[in-house]
C-alpha cells in the first residue's frame, strides 16, 4: 500500500467518525445569548415604560370619563371633576390657575341657567294651577272613574242576564238557550256580528276586533288555510248550522241564495224539521251575557241572519264589509276550482 492510499483511507475514516458524532442541540433557546447590549436594551425599554405609566396614572384612575353617576348629581359634580383633573395635570401653575378660573365661571353660568329654568317652570305650573297635590288628586279621580265604570258594566251585564232569564220563563224557553223572542227593548248590545261576502275582508276585520279589542269569539273555530293564513274566526257549529238551514231549502251560499226564506227556516226549527244539533251548541254561548262582548262571523250570516235574530235573547250590533263585486269574483276564481 503506497503513501497516497494510506492518506486517503485515514481521511475516509475521519469523515465517518465526524458523521457519527451527534448533532448539536438546535432549540430556539440556543440562539438567545443575553449579552451586555441585549440587557441594556431591555432595561431601557422597561424604564421608559415605567416613566410613561407613572405620568399617565392620574388620567387612568380619573373618574371623569367613567363616572357611574347620572342625572342632576352628575351635572352638579362635573365642575369638581374637571378641577380634580386639572390639578393633577403636569402643566405650569399659571395654566392651572387659568383653567380653574374658567371652570368656576362656567359653573356660575350653569347655575344661573339652571336657576332661571327652575323659576320659569315653577311659574308655568303656578299659572296653570298645577301642583303636586292637584296632580295626585286628578290621578285618584281618574282611577275612581275607571273603577266605577267597570262596576257599572258588570251591573249592566248582570241586569241583562236577569232580564233574559225572566223573559225566558215568561215566554217559554226552547231548552237550547233561545226563546224565539230577542229582547229588543234593552238598549245594551252584548254581541257583534260581522257580515260580508266571502273574500271581502270579513276575516281581517274579525281578527282585528278579536286580537286588538278583546271580542270573544268562542270555539271551536275553523283552522287556518292557504287562502287565509291567520284564520277565519268562524265557529264551526254556526257554519254547519247555517248550511243546514240552507240545505233544507235546497240553496247554498254559492247556489241561488236569494231563494232562502228566513221565516221558513224558523218554521223548520220550531217544527223540529231540522235537527238544529249544531245550533244547540252555539246558542248557549251567544245568549250568555258573561261572554260579552262576543263576536260572530260567517259570510253565510248574510243569508240566515234574520232567522238567527229570532233565536238570540239580545239583538247584536252589525257591521257590514264591502268589497267591489268584481274583485270578490276574481278572488273566488283563484280559490274555487269550478268557480264560474
Amino acid at each position: 500500500m503506497n503513501t497516497s492510499s494510506l492518506a486517503s483511507s485515514r481521511k475516509n475514516a475521519r469523515r465517518q467518525q465526524l458523521r457519527r458524532k451527534p448533532m448539536a442541540d438546535q432549540r430556539f433557546s440556543s440562539y438567545l445569548v443575553f449579552g451586555l447590549a441585549s440587557t441594556l436594551c431591555c432595561g431601557t425599554f422597561l424604564f421608559c415604560y415605567a416613566i410613561i405609566l407613572l405620568a399617565a396614572w392620574p388620567l387612568i384612575t380619573s373618574n371623569y370619563h367613567h363616572s357611574a353617576r347620572t342625572g342632576a348629581d352628575a351635572v352638579a359634580d362635573h365642575p369638581l371633576q374637571l378641577k380634580s383633573v386639572v390639578k393633577q395635570m403636569r402643566v405650569p401653575e399659571k395654566v392651572k390657575e387659568a383653567e380653574l378660573r374658567l371652570i368656576d365661571e362656567g359653573k356660575e353660568e350653569f347655575e344661573k341657567v339652571a336657576s332661571a329654568f327652575k323659576q320659569k317652570f315653577h311659574n308655568l305650573r303656578a299659572n296653570h294651577g298645577v301642583t303636586d297635590e292637584a296632580l295626585l288628586q286628578e290621578a285618584q279621580r281618574k282611577f275612581d272613574l275607571q273603577q266605577q265604570s267597570q262596576k257599572d258594566q258588570k251591573d249592566n251585564l248582570r241586569h241583562i242576564a236577569d232580564v233574559n232569564a225572566a223573559g225566558g220563563a215568561a215566554n217559554g224557553d226552547n231548552g237550547d238557550g233561545s226563546n224565539n223572542k230577542n229582547n229588543n227593548n234593552d238598549a245594551s248590545r252584548i254581541g257583534f256580528v260581522v257580515l260580508g261576502m266571502h273574500r271581502s275582508g270579513t276575516s281581517m276585520l274579525s281578527g282585528l276586533l278579536v286580537t286588538s279589542c278583546g271580542y270573544n269569539v268562542g270555539g271551536p273555530l275553523i283552522g287556518q288555510a292557504f287562502d287565509n293564513e291567520k284564520g277565519f274566526f268562524e265557529r264551526i257549529d254556526v257554519v254547519l248550522q247555517n248550511d243546514e238551514f240552507m240545505y233544507e231549502q235546497g240553496v247554498s251560499w254559492a247556489n241561488n241564495p236569494i231563494s232562502f226564506d228566513p221565516e221558513k227556516a224558523l218554521e223548520h226549527y220550531n217544527t223540529k224539521q231540522i235537527s238544529f244539533k249544531q245550533g244547540k251548541r252555539a246558542l248557549p254561548f251567544l245568549n250568555n251575557p258573561n261572554n260579552a262582548p262576543w263576536l260572530q262571523k260567517d259570510p253565510r250570516m248574510c243569508i240566515t241572519l234574520k232567522t238567527w235574530l229570532h233565536l238570540l235573547n239580545n239583538e247584536p250590533a252589525v257591521v257590514f264589509t264591502y268589497r267591489h263585486p268584481l274583485e270578490v269574483a276574481m278572488s273566488l276564481s283563484k280559490r274555487e276550482e269550478n268557480f264560474s
